[in-house]
């Protein structure tokens, strides 16, 4: 009877009924009719059938049908006949399904189990599994009915992750609003708040509480309420809109809002109005403070006294204000897109190269040149010629500032003449005079001083005032001078001074703080000893005095009760004041600015007090066109024509409050750069500590800021890179330079990073490093690139072989390594016969294959040590390095040749090609490279002649 035979027996009689038995089936019920029915149609199920037969505790292969046969890629029963599980199947499978048909062969119920199983395609297969046994004739079965669940599991198992999506989306859905920074709130259809954030609370001051069920109408700005309301309608049409608007705080205030109202449709319907805002309020103000920067920055370039014009880097004018026009003649139309034409002919090429010493980004400050106005007159400038950089760090052009110094030059000559008449007064004024120090040492003195005390001041290693004074006054000499110093005040004494010759004479002095670096004070002496002539002297003392006051660089002003008394030059220039007549008798709260005003009063009471501040004090003037300027004011108590009067000293600080300024609008442009630069900016301090990080280095890097200030730079280079990165931070320490680096970095998940990083030394006054500002840029990609570029200047493109510049450099410690070790070194040259006639008659692309082919097959000759370059066309080198002796290289020629000979198929066509090969050994056949390569190359042309498909060499 045969296995079909059997089953169909099986399953009409001894099966149905063990079946009926174990599921308590009786005769023909209703059970045991729809049993049959089910029975009558497992072959029309597709569904795998097997029957096992358990023999000695092993199962044995009796039946399969068509199904379970295709699976197991068998063509009929009989070949599975009397076969095990692991006869068939994988060791890991056949384990399996054995552990579960030995739990069916001891239930007496079906069992069932899934498993998935890899078919030899490499596709998985997910199966279902019904066994039952029973006994026939004495001998146990196990029947099993196998389902393929696969395309059931796969949709299962997308239908989970369907629901696992739909609800993560529904989460996120419901966390944006209630997590988001941003307002979000929700409108029925009439414009009533149904809910609302708290970021909602946050922008207007009201709770859910005080808003929910209000129409937004109740805290619009009246002004805005017509353009909402248009825009909530355009909502409800469905339509997405966006707009700008004010609306109120609860506390008052008002408060701008970027609004996007979204409509709101659920199932087609509309329900309502979605909104999203933003609180605009400072980036508003902050727009507001741009555009009023940019008029700033306008007004400063038009209404500058000073002409400015900017140059492109060809030299041409792209702009010039109204003080270029007013001092030159030329209109703008005249000269933007010409070259300067207030450059004189004879100044045109030293013009020239200073603009391209600019365009190389040097600067040049307050130099002074003439240029030639319309007129043809020329004029006096005092020139500073700056680079102008684009964002991205390059030159674009050039800014020229230039301020007319003919009248300062005019003055600058006659300040100079005066000068030279005062220093000539100073040695030819019959009053003696000389300047002294901290500590009494006389730093200079006129003639009429030497004359006085009979001395030659040159002679003296460093005079002192105790040189020319009676040894009874030398231990009062350190309280006089601390008493000149604290009280600031002139002392005028009639006392004894002694001259070289060691006497004794009457003299008048006066002392006159100064406190002027290392100068405490002005010291006159007269002679009283003989009276005749001190009115005339007092009066050419007091006209010299006078002299130079007038002369010194700081402003000085006396004011007595209030009213200006005295001003000497510096301090009419300050106060753009013509003449003193424009000063003299105003009050001084004139000069003041008002919120210094107070400042100034306190000081004039404490004139009666005798206790005015000892140090400079901080104010702000006004002079006569309405300007300000800073100034540090240093106030003393002196007699003025007999009075109790203020004197005024006072110094122009303003270029130092614009640098103040300056230095923290830069701070700010910088914490602004580094927090928005794709850039990692650190700042390191000398000791190599991070003391700022960028916030890009969380992107780049992955660390949090946190996680890197305070820490040590070196921490986060790789450990190869470390002694590279501390030596350039000591070349920072020595040369103060700037300097560029690439080095790796540490990713936070293991991983290198490639950066390019620029360091910066920040010096401070003292010309000692301060810090260390690092620009770091990720050129991770970049090295990837130029490993790949650096392989391909090594490696041929058609065939991944070595090319002529690698085979050169093996060669050559082929060579070494001979030199080194006495083993030979042997050079194959070596193409293909006659390989022009395949590429003339079956085209380039087969020559291509046949080249590739003719290198695998030649590489599958030789070692792992030699090396197979390929020069160009169909010729090939071999370097084979440590050779024995020469039967060596012969052996791999051999091997070469009959190979190669073998039919290649390439693209349909059956090729047959053979080689020749010219062989050279190192050092027998010559010891520099050029001469080995010349003996193989002359072999393989002798190889060739003889007919080819041969090697040649003249040794062997």
């Amino acid at each position: 009877m045969s296995m079909e035979d059997m089953l169909n027996k099986w399953k009409q009689n001894d099966l149905v009924e063990q079946i009926k038995q174990r599921m308590n089936i009786k005769g023909n019920s209703e059970d045991s009719k729809v049993l049959q029915m089910m029975l009558t149609g497992i072959e029309a199920l597709k569904m795998m059938i097997y029957v096992m037969e358990v023999k000695n505790g092993q199962f044995y292969y009796v039946f399969a049908n068509q199904m379970g046969l295709e699976f197991l890629q068998m063509e009929e029963v009989d070949s599975l006949e009397g076969k095990k599980f692991e006869e068939v199947l994988s060791q890991e499978s056949a384990e399996y399904l054995t552990s579960q048909y030995e739990k069916a062969a001891s239930s007496k119920s079906f069992t069932s189990f899934e498993n998935e199983v890899q078919l030899q395609n490499g596709h998985k297969m997910k199966h279902e599994t019904f066994l039952t046994s029973f006994s026939e004739q004495g001998n146990r079965y196990i029947f099993a009915l196998v389902q393929d669940v696969t395309d059931k599991a796969k949709e299962l198992e997308e239908i989970t992750q369907l629901n696992r999506r739909l609800d993560e989306k529904e989460q996120l859905f419901n966390s944006l609003p209630k997590n988001s920074n941003k307002p979000f709130f929700m409108f029925n259809k009439g414009g009533y708040f149904l809910e609302l954030n708290e970021a909602t609370e946050a922008v207007t001051g009201y709770s859910d509480t005080h808003l929910v069920g209000k129409h937004f109408s109740k805290i619009v700005h009246p002004h805005e309420q017509k353009k909402v309301e248009e825009k909530f309608r355009l909502a409800l049409q469905g339509k997405t809109v966006e707009y700008e608007t004010t609306i109120y705080h609860k506390d008052g205030h008002e408060v701008v809002v970027s609004v996007e109202n979204v409509p709101l449709v659920i199932n087609g319907e509309l329900k309502g109005v979605y909104g999203i805002a933003m609180d605009m309020t400072q980036q508003k103000k902050d727009m507001d403070g741009i555009q009023q920067e940019k008029m700033i920055y306008q007004s400063f370039l038009e209404d500058n006294s000073d002409s400015i014009c900017i140059i492109n880097k060809d030299k041409k004018v792209q702009y010039v204000n109204r003080a270029y026009v007013t001092d030159l003649g030329y209109t703008a139309e005249e000269v933007i897109g010409q070259e300067m034409p207030a450059v004189p002919d004879w100044l045109k090429k030293e013009t020239d190269d200073l603009y391209d010493e600019v365009l190389q980004g040097n600067k040049r400050k307050a130099f002074s040149v003439q240029r030639q106005k319309k007129s043809g007159g020329l004029i006096d400038l005092s020139l500073t010629l700056s680079p102008i950089y684009d964002e991205t760090g390059d030159i674009i052009g050039i800014a020229c500032s230039g301020r007319d110094i003919t009248e300062i030059k005019r003055k600058a000559s006659k300040l100079m003449k005066e000068k030279e008449e005062l220093e000539h007064v100073w040695n030819l004024t019959s009053t003696a005079f000389c300047l002294i120090g901290y500590n009494g040492e006389i730093l200079r003195a006129n003639t009429s001083f030497e004359e006085m005390f009979h001395l030659n001041l040159l002679e003296l290693q460093k005079p002192m005032l105790s040189d020319i004074q009676p040894e009874y006054f030398h231990n009062q000499i350190e309280s006089f001078l601390k008493r000149l110093q604290e009280n600031n005040k002139p002392i005028y004494l009639r006392t004894k001074q002694l001259r070289k010759d060691g006497k004794e004479f009457d003299v008048e002095v006066s002392y006159n703080p100064v406190q002027k670096g290392n100068v405490l004070a002005v010291v006159s002496y007269v002679d009283v000893t003989d009276s005749t002539s001190t009115l005339n002297e007092i009066k050419e003392n007091a006209e010299t005095y006078k002299q130079i006051v007038e002369t010194i660089p700081e402003a000085m002003m006396i004011h007595q009760e209030g009213r200006v008394k005295y001003i000497n030059e510096k301090g009419l220039e300050l106060l753009k004041a013509k003449n003193p007549n424009q000063v003299i008798d105003q009050d001084v709260l004139t000069f003041v600015h008002p919120k210094f005003h107070n400042q100034v009063l306190e000081r004039m009471q404490l004139v009666e007090k005798d206790s005015l501040p000892a140090e400079p004090l901080e104010e702000i003037f006004i002079n006569l066109e309405g300007g300000s300027f800073y100034a540090d004011a240093l106030n003393t108590l002196i007699k003025f024509q007999g009075k109790d009067s203020v004197l005024v000293m006072a110094r122009d600080i303003s270029s130092r409050k614009r640098a103040e300024k300056n230095l923290k609008e830069t701070e700010e442009r910088f914490r602004i750069i580094a927090e928005n630069s794709m850039d990692i900016i650190k700042i390191v301090s000398p000791e190599g500590r991070i003391t700022f990080a960028s916030p890009a280095v969380e992107s780049i890097l992955g660390y949090p800021v946190r996680d890197m200030v305070g820490k040590m730079f070196s921490k986060f280079v790789h450990p190869d890179d470390v002694e590279r990165i501390n030596q350039a931070f000591t070349s920072l320490f020595e040369t103060k330079e700037n300097l560029e680096i690439e080095v790796r970095r540490k990713h936070v998940e293991g991983y290198s990073i490639w950066l390019h990083s620029h360091l910066i030394p920040i010096v401070d006054d003292k010309g000692e490093l301060d810090k260390i500002v690092v620009i770091s840029r990720d050129i991770t990609d970049n090295k990837r690139k130029e490993e790949k570029l650096s392989k391909m200047a090594y490696y041929d493109q058609l065939t991944g072989l070595p090319n002529r510049r690698l085979f050169n450099d093996h060669l050559e410690q082929a060579m070494y390594t001979t030199d080194r070790t006495g083993k030979q070194t042997a050079l194959f040259v070596l193409d293909c016969d006659k390989f022009k006639e395949i590429n003339d008659t079956l085209g380039h692309d087969v020559g291509d294959e046949v080249i590739k082919e003719f290198a695998n097959r030649v590489k599958s000759c030789i070692r792992k040590t030699d090396t197979l370059s390929r020069l160009g066309g169909d010729e090939f080198t071999i370097v084979l390095p440590e050779l024995k002796n020469e039967i060596v290289a012969v052996e791999v020629a051999n091997r070469i040749l009959k190979k190669v000979k073998e039919p290649m198929h390439i693209n349909g066509h059956q090729i047959e090609i053979t080689a020749s090969i010219g062989i050279a050994f190192y050092p027998l056949n010559g010891r520099d490279f050029n001469r080995l390569f010349k003996e193989a190359d002359e072999n393989l042309y002798e190889a060739k002649d003889r007919g080819g498909d041969t090697m040649f060499s003249r040794i062997y």
